[in-house]
């Protein structure tokens, strides 16, 4: 490390690399021309040699670095890479401030290491070359000769920055000498990082390139990565170093790496574009209202900075929607991850951003709420539209979504309108059960009103005949005005009802409510449903006639039987004024002896009971007598209840002759407080009051075979019907019948009434009730008893007459209901009850009709269990025909007609009938008059195999309303579980009418299992046959009517009766 003792001097010529250390620790690369200074520290590589000419005269010094000691090599290595314009100027020359030492110092730079790592020994060095001595410049150590050399070319690389695509696959630079050397050139390069990363933006890569003599330009190619990462402009450099035979000129190049679509490609190769696009994933999406819309998109490559985006949704389509109104809240996430925070402008746009090194694909969703309302808007449309910076209009992702209104469609309904009196206009609403926010319109039409099989009482109106034919609305001022000729009308937006009405034609001909029908038809407009229909009533205000009342009474002598329970628990409070309920219940039973007494000769046998069972009185008894014993009893309650014993001891009764009346009807009354007693764990003789399987047998034989219609009466709350039943059985008609229960013995009075056949109740109108909606009349005007006419006291309408025959007559003027009750002695022969009453209506019109009621006297006659021919009298007769194949003729008079077991043969003749053929296949004739015809649960056959069932055929049946002399068929008590709620109810899963042949055939299953949509279904163990009978044309039906519209008619008109509940 040679130091020069000079002042100064000036670089005349420099072989190799040569450096100035400046004062402030900088290098600076030495050049012809460069002034030196004493003191100034110069740096050559090995072969490195520095001319320096000194002022004055001076001849020219060769000056070369000493080699360098190891230990500074070692130092050098350690630190390659370095910037040599960042190694520190303090200690450089020993100095620990970095103070330059006087003299020119020239040291070399280590061999293998580039003059861009630099670290010296601060040691001084001293001259040992001659200043004059000429020597071969290559061959110099640290010699110095007055010879000039010639100055070298300098290696430069191109100072303009290459702008270069990432997709280009590499980027070159360019190394030029200014001017071509007699000698090989070489100039070593390396690759510097700057924010590009070698190894994953470009190919680290350095070496060296030569200039042959005469050359002048080299290229450095540098492989550049291409990945899918946006990372926008990424530097770095390729530095010079080391030329031999050169000197350096712009040894530094730069290279930017560009992925955004620019940057210089090799011809035919499209620029790399990594700039994140969004990409939509969901193309169409709905959601109902109230529900929610999920758009989904992801961006085309991830990014190593923030990528804003901005999305704004707005209406699209025909039917766009409110953007705010129709959607609510929207919320942006990463998948299912928390929401983006996002700001909005005014104009509608949203702005978030996703994060850097978002994975690419990662599923980007935009959840916007939506708003339900009560309004029908039909289906909406919106679009949303996803851009990034990158973006413009042609790769702007767009997503469409709609929004449906189902929930909120409406329903287009006619309602029908209140009831119109004929004359006035009748109405009609038709509605949209939900606003609607487009316009509907609606075709509307007259039709003639169908007739209705649930409801008897509709009859079809005739448009044109009934009513006018031109419909009407009603304008928004409350005015009307008429349908146009179209016969359309539109509700408006938000919309919901249109009123329209028709005249009504106000004949003189009596009808019955009569109903015309509106349709209306959707033609535009969106609805759940295209087509309504309903229905309007028609009231006639033309009186109908008022129909004759007939009715009868018949005295009946009676075999009467009393079982009456004198256990412990009837010692029960009644709630009778302080009575227990056995002195209640003897009460009742004197009252019921004085009713029996009233219609015919009563015999009478007394049974009590408790633990043991006995008779009152050794004989059948009159009604005077067992009135006394009844009285002269001990009515204190003792014992258990034991049903067995007492059933036991009135069979025993009932064979006692003496004093038992003939040809009477034969009536027992069982009347209990309680359950039977029961056995009881420990006892030593078990108490059992039950009746056991045998006992009940024995029982119902008895009372079949003596003909017995047996009640069994509970009484009050503690008595189970289930015992009950079991004794209760009609041994007239050979039918089971149920037990009955009194929880109150203030009811036992009128139940036990209840059971005699002294009295009759009906309506005077044969449309039922007066007053009410649909009825011709208002009440009744007046009512003319024994020719004392008694006029309407709205303040009092219920009126009580007592007749001259001694009969009760009851009415509500109101609402026309009444009762008879016959005399307490009828008259012998027959006898008639004529009251006449006049039916009065809104308009003060009156009709004036009859209530005729017969009294006699019915004659009992009994057959035996052999086939028989019994024959009637000209009065009333209970006829029973038992077990054989018996003909039976009631003759004239109102009877009734038993067959029983048996096939057979039963007339009613003349008079008002009742015909029950009973168990068996019969053969049933009305006779004139009109009749019913009546079957028991017990008639029907064993099964409804063709081979077991039960077939009973009316030759004559009427198919007219029994008010003009037409039949009744009574099934009541052959029907289980009917009912005919809404009209008809369930009958159609008991009746199927087959009216092919001639003959009406009524399949019957009388529990109800037919299913009607089924032929054949069910257990159809009973049938009846109407001979020569077409149900469907005799009641003016159509040859196809329907079961519930053959139901409904014979309802109508009283030709059948069933249980309604």
């Amino acid at each position: 490390m040679p130091i020069l003792a000079m002042s100064a001097g000036t670089v005349t010529s420099v072989w190799g690399s040569a450096f100035i250390r400046l004062p402030n620790g900088s290098l600076k690369p030495v050049q012809v021309g460069d002034k030196v200074r004493g003191g100034e520290h110069i740096i050559t590589d090995d072969d490195g040699i520095v001319e320096i000419s000194p002022a004055k005269g001076h001849p020219a010094v060769l000056l070369k670095a000493e080699a360098a000691p190891e230990s500074v090599n070692k130092a050098i290595a350690g630190i390659e890479g370095q910037n040599p314009e960042d190694v520190p100027a303090a200690g450089i020359t020993g100095g620990a401030d970095g103070g330059l030492q006087p003299g020119l110092r020239v040291d070399r730079i280590a061999e293998a290491v580039g003059p861009q790592s630099f670290v010296f020994s601060t040691a001084q060095a001293t001259p040992s070359i001659p200043v004059n001595q000429a020597v071969d410049p290559r061959q110099l150590a640290t010699t110095s000769s007055t010879t000039t050399a010639e100055p070298l070319a300098k290696a430069s690389i191109g100072s303009d920055v290459i702008v270069t695509n990432e997709g280009a696959g590499s980027a070159t630079f360019t190394v030029t000498l200014d001017k071509a050397s007699t000698q090989a050139v070489t100039v070593s390069y390396a690759t510097q990082p700057g924010t590009a990363v070698a190894g994953a933006d470009f190919v680290a890569k350095s070496g060296t390139v030569t200039f042959q003599p005469g050359e002048t330009s080299k290229t450095i190619s540098v492989d550049i990565v291409n990945d899918d990462r946006y990372e926008g402009a990424e530097t770095f450099t390729v530095r010079l170093s080391a030329p031999v035979n050169a000197s350096l000129g712009t040894d530094v190049g730069t290279a930017v790496i560009r992925d955004d679509g620019k940057g210089s490609v090799p011809a035919g190769v499209t620029p790399d574009d990594d700039r994140p696009h969004a990409i939509a994933t969901t193309g169409q999406t709905q959601t109902a209202e109230g529900g929610s819309l999920d758009f989904h998109f992801k961006l085309s490559h991830d990014s190593t900075t923030d990528t804003p985006l901005t999305i704004k949704l707005t209406g699209s389509g025909d039917h766009p929607a409110v953007i705010g109104t129709d959607t609510g809240a929207i919320t942006i996430s990463l998948g299912d991850g928390p929401a983006l925070p996002a700001t909005a402008d005014a104009n509608g746009n949203i702005s978030f951003t996703v994060p850097a090194f978002t994975p690419p694909g990662t599923d980007i969703v935009v959840h916007i709420a939506t708003t339900a309302d009560e309004i029908y808007q039909g289906p909406r449309d919106l679009q949303l539209s996803v851009a990034t910076p990158y973006d413009d209009v042609h790769t702007t992702a767009t997503m469409t979504g709609t929004i449906t209104d189902d929930a909120s469609k409406p329903y287009m309904l006619v309602l029908n309108g209140e009831p119109a009196v004929e004359g006035d206009p009748v109405g009609f609403n038709v509605v949209l059960t939900h606003p609607s926010a487009m316009p509907v319109t609606v075709k509307l039409a007259l039709a003639d009103g169908v007739d209705d099989p649930n409801t008897p009482e509709n009859e079809s109106a005739t448009v044109g005949v009934d009513t006018s034919t031109q419909l009407e609305y009603q304008l928004a001022d409350g005015s009307w005005a008429p349908l146009p000729a179209t016969g359309e009308l539109t509700f408006a937006a938000g919309q919901t009802q249109l009123h329209v009405r028709v005249a009504t034609i106000d004949d003189t001909q009596p009808e019955s409510t009569e109903y015309i029908k509106l349709q209306a038809t959707v033609v535009s407009g969106d609805t759940v449903n295209l087509t309504h229909a309903n229905q309007t009533a028609i009231i006639d205000n033309d009186l109908p006639p008022v129909d004759a009342v007939h009715a009868s009474v018949s005295a009946t002598d009676t075999n009467l039987m009393i079982v009456l329970d004198t256990s412990g628990s009837m010692n029960a409070d009644s709630g009778i004024n302080g009575l227990t309920r056995l002195q209640a219940a003897v009460q009742s039973i004197e009252n019921l002896l004085d009713r029996y007494d009233q219609i015919g000769d009563v015999a009478v046998r007394l049974v009590t009971f408790s633990t043991q069972a006995g008779t009152l009185g050794d004989t059948w008894l009159s009604v005077k007598d067992a009135k006394a014993l009844l009285a002269a009893m001990d009515q204190t309650g003792d014992g258990g209840t034991f049903y067995n014993r007492a059933l036991a001891a009135l069979e025993s009764a009932y064979d006692t002759t003496d004093g038992r009346l003939d040809n009477a009807q034969n009536v027992a009354y069982f009347l209990s407080d309680g359950v039977p007693t029961v056995p009881i764990e420990g006892q030593t003789v078990p108490r059992e009051g039950r009746l056991s399987d045998a006992q009940l047998e024995q029982w119902l034989h008895f009372v079949d075979d003596h003909a017995i219609k047996s009640y069994a009466i509970g009484m009050g709350g503690d008595v189970s019907k289930t015992y009950l039943d079991g004794i209760a059985y009609d041994g007239q008609a050979g039918a089971d019948t149920d037990g009955v229960v009194v929880s109150d013995f203030n009811q036992l009075n009128g139940v036990l009434s209840g059971t005699t056949n002294d009295f009759v109740q009906g309506n005077l109108s044969a449309g039922g009730a007066l007053g009410q909606a649909g009825s011709a009349y208002d009440h009744v005007a007046s009512i003319t008893v024994d020719g004392v006419t008694h006029a309407y006291d709205a303040a009092h309408p219920l009126l009580t007459l007592h007749t001259n025959l001694g009969g009760q007559f009851t009415l509500d003027m109101s609402t026309g209901e009444y009762s008879y009750a016959a005399p307490a002695q009828l008259p012998d022969g027959a006898a008639t009850e004529t009251i006449t009453f006049s039916l009065i209506n809104a308009d003060l019109q009156t009709s004036t009709s009859t209530v005729d009621i017969s009294i006699d006297h019915a004659h009992v006659i009994v057959g035996t269990p052999a086939g028989e021919t019994l024959t009637g009298t000209t009065t009333s007769d209970l006829l029973m025909g038992r077990a054989g194949d018996d003909v039976i003729h009631g003759g004239e008079g109102n009877d009734q007609v038993f067959g029983n077991a048996g096939n057979d043969e039963l007339h009613g003749d003349a008079g008002d009938d009742l015909i029950v053929g009973g168990q068996g296949n019969d053969v049933l004739y009305g006779g004139s008059g009109s009749d019913v015809f009546a079957w028991h649960f017990s008639d029907r056959g064993s099964s409804g195999a063709p081979a077991d069932r039960a077939v009973d055929t009316v030759k004559d049946f009427d198919a007219h309303a029994p008010s003009a002399g037409g039949d009744v068929l009574d099934l009541r008590d052959l029907l289980q579980g009917e009912n005919t709620v809404g009209g008809t109810g369930n009958l159609d899963h008991f009746l199927h009418f087959d009216t092919s042949g001639g003959n009406t055939v009524i399949q019957i299953a009388p529990t109800g299992d037919m299913d009607p949509t089924v032929a054949g279904s069910g257990t159809q163990s009973q049938l009846i046959v109407l001979e020569s009978v077409n149900l469907r044309l005799d009641l003016g039906l159509s040859s196809v009517a329907t079961d519930q519209q053959i139901i409904a008619k014979l309802l109508q008109q009283g030709n059948l009766l069933v249980d309604h509940a």
